[in-house]
């Protein structure tokens, strides 16, 4: 039988959930528990919503761990249930085995009733002495901006939200993979939009001193890119001036202004 989580070898099956474990997974009972109780105290609470309840817990030894629940409150998310933890787990690894910094991926479960997934959701190592990266903080961002940029990885909701910061060495993580896509290594428009959605989601001056440097840091870092820099600012105006869906931003969609402009400027 074709082993549908490689990387999740240990199975457990416990009142109608199938939970799968990494080999080096240290909280595999703790995590069973917490998921069957959805309990957590208030202070554990990271996100809680009618579609989702993101909440940190511990193991006896006081090893740290993420339960991300996908509630799947409509009977359309039931019908694309592989579209959350599926999916998160897929884009997780394969940007993991690309190198990037993100947190180590533990566990899988699932719960199925009558053919259909009622809850679906992961198991994440929590990253201990970090914090969210802060809004004027993007420069920091710009070396994983890069990363993406080299590896052809497109994260479609790139904000300071999704950045993890270590502040004793100031490394920086990335979360949030779940509609991760990818493309071609050195595809440019992958840098352009990231750093438009980093600064529209922030609601703050495109010119303000800390964007021009995470523009100028990340352009910096850049290998071989194919805009000089006032062509590469340029674009990331443009971009500023719209609001793309998430469809658009996963399938890495410019408006018509910026790419006739792009067309242009390669031509």
């Amino acid at each position: 039988m074709k082993q549908i989580f490689p990387e999740l070898p240990i199975l457990r099956v416990n009142q109608g959930y199938q939970f799968h474990f990494a080999a080096d997974c240290p909280c595999i009972e703790e995590a069973i528990t917490q998921v069957l109780e959805q309990a957590p105290p208030q202070d554990a609470i990271l996100k809680s919503d009618h579609k989702r309840l993101l909440f940190k817990a511990e193991n006896k030894k006081g090893d740290a761990f993420v339960v991300k629940i996908n509630l799947l409150p409509r009977f359309k998310d039931k019908l694309r249930a592989k579209r959350f933890a599926p999916q998160e787990y897929y884009c997780h690894n394969r940007i993991a085995a690309m190198g990037l910094p993100v947190p180590a991926l533990w566990g899988y479960f699932h719960k199925k009733q009558l053919g259909l997934c009622r809850e679906n959701g992961l198991i994440i190592a929590f990253l201990t002495e970090t914090r969210t990266l802060k809004p004027e903080e993007g420069a920091l961002a710009a070396p994983i901006i890069a990363q993406l940029y080299a590896k052809g990885i497109n994260h479609p909701d790139l904000m300071c939200n999704n950045i993890m910061l270590r502040e004793n060495d100031k490394s920086v993580f990335l979360i949030d993979l779940e509609s991760c896509s990818f493309t071609e290594p050195g595809d440019i428009r992958l840098p352009l939009m990231n750093l438009a959605r980093y600064i529209e989601y922030n609601q703050d001056d495109l010119h303000s001193p800390a964007n021009q440097e995470m523009i100028r840091s990340c352009y910096a870092l850049l290998s071989e890119p194919a805009l000089n820099l006032d062509d590469f600012h340029r674009l990331i105006s443009i971009l500023h001036k719209y609001h793309l869906k998430t469809r658009q931003r996963i399938n890495l969609v410019l408006p018509n202004e910026a790419v006739q402009e792009l067309q242009y400027i390669l031509s």
